[in-house]
């Protein structure tokens, strides 16, 4: 945890030392997100997010977008939900064009750390039946907590306002059991409102 947020003060000390405008604002939106596994059939499910974005301005075209985010990724198997929730620390770069109505996108590496995960599977995904495991079992023994992937989106904004869609590439193998290799991945649709200072 602290790695994410030395992050994020890093990034934007480092813009806003030398930017042309700083942007404070939140978002939410609603998520769809899958995991790929070896064997099991694993169908995206509806999750949802929400967080805080910094945004720190060189130009009218580039800027520096870091957040914080609070995402419930679901995944499905078998009619059975697998809920993960995770912080997400995305550092986008930022280009926009426009003046009132504006067309922007982003591309940029994503930090999360897994806070939780559970389900009502009658199986884990990593096909260990709840029942033969322990009665209480903790899904969260299975997997790795850092999961470091890539994010790009396109989106639009008029004045203050944001509406943005995105896809989120998880580049790190979650699984903490041996021989199995379990990733995410999630494509996002998130409203947004900032304030200039």
């Amino acid at each position: 945890m602290r790695f994410l947020f030395l992050l994020l003060i890093t990034s934007c000390i480092t813009f806003s030392s030398y930017g042309q405008g700083i942007m404070v604002g939140g978002r939410a939106g609603v998520n769809f997100g899958t995991m790929t596994h070896p064997t099991l059939n694993l169908t995206p499910d509806v999750g949802i997010e929400a967080g805080i974005i910094f945004e720190a301005a060189t130009s009218r075209i580039f800027s520096l977008q870091p957040e914080v985010n609070l995402v419930l990724h679901r995944t499905m198997t078998g009619g059975e939900k697998i809920n993960m929730t995770y912080v997400d620390v995305p550092i986008l770069f930022k280009f926009s064009t426009g003046n009132k109505w504006r067309l922007f996108a982003n591309v940029g590496p994503t930090v999360s750390l897994l806070l939780n995960v559970d389900g009502n599977a009658a199986y884990t995904p990593f096909g260990v039946a709840a029942s033969e495991a322990n009665a209480d079992l903790n899904w969260y023994d299975y997997y790795r907590e850092r999961n470091i992937g890539l994010t790009a989106g396109l989106g639009f904004a008029v004045d203050n306002f944001l509406l943005e869609g995105r896809y989120m590439l998880g580049g790190s193998n979650l699984s903490a059991v041996e021989d199995i290799t379990i990733t995410t991945s999630r494509f996002n649709m998130t409203a947004a409102y900032i304030l200039v200072f």
